[in-house]
Formats: structure tokens, sequence, C-alpha cells
């Protein structure tokens, strides 16, 4: 049966009937909750989980945890840690109905605004099968959590040839006031906003100042909090002067990166081109045509301004994606061939992304996870110690806790670089010692530099043998 539908797939989503959505529901737990079950872990999700950790031990975010995550997303994952405790499990969960909700949004608004020549579920079953590209696209990132305010933004958008009041305006700024304090990269689609008044609406001088106020008032929210809480430096130095980052590195390989986008960027190219080429269009949607272009626009500039690119930045691109591919498959005017492309365009996108993570086909050579996912099985140390890695490679934290403020080793270097500063001795010495790490482990050589100016530090740690790891004297 599921042979069956999988080579009709464009013709059952083409139909709008409710009932097939839960059908798509289905289709959806088939291909994620196997993956889910194997528990995978990532280098960026137990970045999120030590956050949690440390926030539910009482440590406030920039001050007790020296970190850039946004806040809105640093307390959802300490809320996780505060109900379920150290466990991706719940995350990968609510990520998984998050991005079938979100699939069901978008495919009523696109419904609603009758952008296409027939109303469908395609749409829906586009947003699940592109979601499914990479197995890591699906977790609750803060780009995840920020997308359900985006789609709400795009539907205001959309929305504006209808009405443009100042209440909407502002509630749009209140949108991508949230989302960037949940990912960072999401204040550029203020270009996407501003464009779209451009060309649905005449927005005077006024409404642009609403636009902007709910923006900042949102910033302006979280910083008096913080202010309130005496915490307002350690949120401006580790959060807002460092809201922009360039790329450096990224823990999946360029073949890796190439293979999972190869099916969906191919697609989109040629969907893009035939769309416009085609030219035959009411004048709301070739600007909504225009409109999603500028989104794909912005969402290749979000991918310079994240500092580690994963699979799970590629969420951003989802509804540029969806909103053209659907146009192309439903402009294919023979069935049969339709029919061949959504098979081809299926049977590629799962063939890399479940080939490449259970390593079942030829095309793992070219898929590699290894970089980005946590080996749980390794247990060098005794478990549930708090510990300090001086470098950026985390994944000694899986079965340890967090200790001292110094999560992100970007800014801790900035900070522990300036130890000539009578005033950053001592705020480094007092940190080690509120919360002393009971493993100290060095993979950049900064312990001789950080024992040399704090030689009580280095009282307290014996080196037991050649490699950079120092061990608290347990009689001390």
């Amino acid at each position: 049966m599921l042979y069956i539908n999988a080579k009709k797939m464009l013709t059952l989503f083409r139909i709008n009937d409710p009932l097939r959505l839960l059908l798509l529901l289905f289709l959806w737990l088939v291909v994620r909750l196997p993956i889910i079950l194997q528990n995978p872990l990532t280098l960026p999700e137990l970045h999120w989980l030590l956050v949690g950790e440390k926030m539910d031990s009482g440590a406030m975010m920039y001050s007790g945890i020296w970190d850039n995550l946004p806040p809105f997303s640093a307390a959802i994952y300490w809320f996780f840690d505060y109900i379920f405790g150290k466990t991706i499990f719940a995350q990968q969960i609510l990520a998984m109905f998050m991005v079938f909700f979100q699939a069901l949004f978008f495919n009523q608004l696109l419904f609603k605004k009758s952008l296409y020549p027939e109303n469908t579920n395609l749409p829906a079953f586009l947003y699940i099968l592109l979601m499914s590209m990479s197995f890591d696209l699906t977790c609750l990132s803060p780009a995840l959590l920020a997308m359900n305010f985006l789609l709400v933004i795009i539907k205001h958008i959309f929305s504006l040839h209808d009405n443009a009041i100042d209440e909407h305006i502002f509630q749009i700024g209140i949108y991508i006031g949230i989302s960037s304090m949940l990912y960072v990269p999401s204040l550029l689609f203020l270009g996407f906003v501003i464009l779209g008044f451009g060309i649905f609406r005449t927005v005077n001088f006024r409404q642009y100042l609403l636009l902007f106020y709910g923006v900042f008032l949102v910033f302006v929210t979280v910083g008096l909090y913080y202010y309130w809480l005496g915490a307002l430096l350690p949120f401006l130095e580790n959060f807002v002067f460092n809201i922009i980052e360039f790329v450096q590195k990224s823990p999946l390989d360029s073949s890796t990166i190439l293979c999972i986008s190869m099916f969906p960027v191919l697609f989109l190219f040629i969907a893009i081109v035939k769309v416009i080429g085609e030219g035959r269009y009411i004048n709301f949607q070739s600007n909504c045509q225009l409109l999603m272009l500028v989104w794909l626009g912005i969402s290749i500039l979000t991918l310079f301004i994240s500092y580690q690119f994963s699979g799970f930045e590629l969420v951003i691109f989802i509804p540029a994606a969806v909103f053209f591919i659907n146009y192309f498959f439903l402009m294919i005017k023979r069935k049969w061939l339709a029919e061949v492309l959504m098979s081809l365009f299926c049977f590629g996108i799962l063939f890399v992304s479940l080939g490449g993570f259970y390593k079942t086909n030829p095309i793992t050579q070219y898929v590699s996870y290894k970089d980005l996912l946590i080996n749980q099985q390794e247990k060098r140390f005794i478990e549930d110690q708090s510990i300090l890695i001086l470098g950026e490679s985390t994944h000694y934290y899986y079965h340890q806790q967090l200790a001292t403020p110094y999560l992100n080793w970007r800014l801790a270097k900035k900070h522990l670089s300036n130890l000539d500063y009578y005033n950053i001795l001592i705020e480094v010495y007092n940190n080690f010692k509120k919360d002393q790490p009971d493993m100290i482990i060095d993979q950049t050589g900064f312990s001789q530099v950080l024992f040399q100016k704090i030689p009580l530090l280095k009282d307290d740690y014996i080196q037991k043998d050649s490699s950079q790891i120092f061990y608290l004297r347990k009689n001390r």
C-alpha cells in the first residue's frame, strides 16, 4: 500500500482533503520516529542541554553562563531541563510535531490566499519532505522555534493588500523581535517586511516607526529584565555585542552539505526559472513570488552570520522552497511526468538523508555526520563530574556537568586573555572558586597561562600524565 502511494504521491496530496493530512502525519511519524528512538545527539543539541542544565542549577544566562544563545531560546531549554532533565528525547518529540503543525499552517496560508491554480495539500507534504533532507533539521533548534513566528509574519505580509492598520504593523514588529530573541538571524527579515510594505501598501513614516518600535520594545523589555536582575552588563557583553558572528567552521563537511541539499536546490532552481518564465499571474501572485525570492536571498545571508553552520540552519529556506517547488509541480501539464518527477524528488531526498544516517547505501561515503554527532557510548571519565573545557570541542560534556560560567570558549578566551588586569584576575579566580571544576580539559594550552597568573588554582590541581587533563586534588 505504501509502495503504491509512493508512486502516486503527487496525486495523493493534490486532493484537498483533511483526511490526507492524517496520512501525512502517519508518513512523517514513520520517517522520523525510528531516528528519534535511536536517540542521536548532535553537538548543538548538547550545547542547548548544557545551557538548560546550568540554568536549572541556578545560574543566570550571560552572567552565570557565558554564551551568546538568544535569551528566549535559553529559557525554553531551561524549561525542558526543569521538566524532563538532561535528555534530548522530549525536545525531539516536540520538534517533530512542531514541524507538522508548521506545515499545516503554511499549507492553510497558501490555500486561503489562492496563490496557485488549484488548492491542494501538496505544500504541507513538501514542507515535511524538505524537513527530512537532513536528520538534524528537525531538532528543537533556535531556528525552528523562530520559524513559528516567521510564518506568522509571512501571513501578515501577504494580508497587507486587505488591511494595513497600525495594530497589525506593530504586531509584525513584535514578532520580528521575538523571533530574533529566539534566533538572531531572524532580524534580517526586517528587509522582507519593509519590502512587503512597499509592494502591498503605501505605509507612511509613522507606521515604519511602529514597526521598529515593536522590534525595539522586545529588545528593551529583555534588557530591562536583566537590568532588574543586575546582569545588564553581561547581557550586553555576551549577547548584544556578539549578535553578529561570521561562519568560521561547520561540523558538516562540504560533500555532506552538497549531498543533502543537491535535490532540493536543483528542483528549487528549476522551479524558480519555470515560475518566472510563465509570467501569467495576477498582480498579487507576482508580488508574493517577488517577496519569496527576497526571503530566499535573506535566508542565504543568515548562513553567513551563524558561527557554526549545521543542518538545522536550513530550516529558514523551507518556506521559500515549498512556495516555488509547489508551483513547479502544479504547472506540469502531463500528469505522468509530474508523478515521475515527484517520485524522483522524494526518492532523492530520502535516499540521501536516511541512507546517510543509517549508512545503508553508497551515498554514505559522501555523507558523514561523524563530527556532528556525540558518541554517547564513550565514557572516558567518571560520569556526573563538573568539568571545564578550555577549547571549542565540547563533546566531553555529555556525561558531565559544566563548571564555571565559561561555556562558550570564544567569549571566555576574551576574558581569560586579560589576566594582566587585576579586576579580571580576581573575577576569574572567584568564578573558579564558586564553581570549581573536578577536571579541566585543556585543548588549547591555555592552562599554562591560567596557572601562571593564578598560582592558587595550580595548587588545587594535579596532572597525572602527559595529557592536558588536570584533576582536582581531593584532599584540598
